[in-house]
């Protein structure tokens, strides 16, 4: 099955998105599976990444998109959107926080889509992020997103896979991150992704939940590699708990100074 579509098939990937995005993504965001329910696809649908990326790298958008495996974390509440934002005071080249956000604190114009799902035919948002989305001002053909839509499509990958925009240009060659759930006393629960290598790794498994291709290297990749020079993963922790969820009781406000500092004490991340 071959689909047709245009770049219109991805809502306003090109400007900020519309009211209407920000409440639809909260109704998708709910109904994906949780992400202790997911399957670990690097481990069972190999191919399919490799394919993915193939489709990324030979479109040359390799600077911009990737793919993610669709899954949720807590479910939100209605009027709530997820929205990631930049994590300051960690010193590192990448680092974020995905909170649960109310959609009348959001300026839609300043916010652009990260992860879309495909829905009948077209690239939905239902993650966010604050700022210019990296695809402004680049031209994306209507022939790269029908063919990442028909290999969804034809091989069942709807409810498995994520289309990613982010800014992986910038991102260094085989950079992987960790990504972990944050439970702040009784206030609220968020996600933070740090470059893997400021996590302590003695108790910690990273399992890759996100991949692109490294932009400087996809015109050199070579035949049936795996293309993935950088990836986004879980950090699950084994001991003392087999989790991925850090535990901070605190009545302190959530601040990126606050949050390094209880992170640092928990010994989950290096100072």
């Amino acid at each position: 099955m071959t689909i047709v579509m245009s770049a219109t098939a991805m809502p306003h990937l090109l400007s900020g998105v519309q009211l209407d995005d920000l409440k639809r993504s909260t109704e998708i965001y709910n109904s994906l599976r949780n992400f202790t329910d997911h399957p670990e696809l690097e481990q069972q649908s190999p191919e399919h990444v490799v394919a993915l990326l193939k489709i990324i790298s030979h479109h040359k958008m390799a600077a911009m998109f990737g793919i993610h495996s669709l899954h949720r974390h807590d479910c939100i509440s209605p009027g709530m959107v997820r929205l990631e934002t930049p994590l300051e005071f960690f010193d590192t080249p990448v680092g974020t926080w995905t909170k649960s956000t109310c959609i009348g604190e959001i300026n839609p114009e300043h916010t652009h889509g990260i992860l879309y799902k495909l829905v009948d035919g077209q690239f939905v948002p239902f993650e966010f992020a604050s700022g210019t989305s990296p695809a402004n001002g680049v031209s994306v053909s209507a022939e790269f997103l029908a063919e990442v839509a028909t290999y969804f499509t034809d091989n069942r990958l709807q409810d498995v896979f994520a289309l990613e925009i982010g800014d992986f240009k910038d991102r260094g060659t085989g950079l992987v991150t960790g990504e972990f759930e944050v439970q702040w006393g009784d206030l609220e629960a968020f996600t933070v992704v740090l470059p893997a290598s400021r996590l302590y790794s003695e108790d910690t498994t990273f399992i890759p939940t996100g991949w692109h291709v490294d932009a400087s290297h996809q015109a050199n990749a070579a035949p049936g590699s795996s293309l993935s020079d950088g990836k986004t993963t879980y950090a699950k922790r084994t001991t003392p708990v087999n989790t991925h969820k850090v535990f901070v009781g605190s009545l302190e406000p959530v601040t990126g100074p606050n949050l390094r500092a209880k992170l640092v004490e928990t010994g989950f991340i290096k100072d």
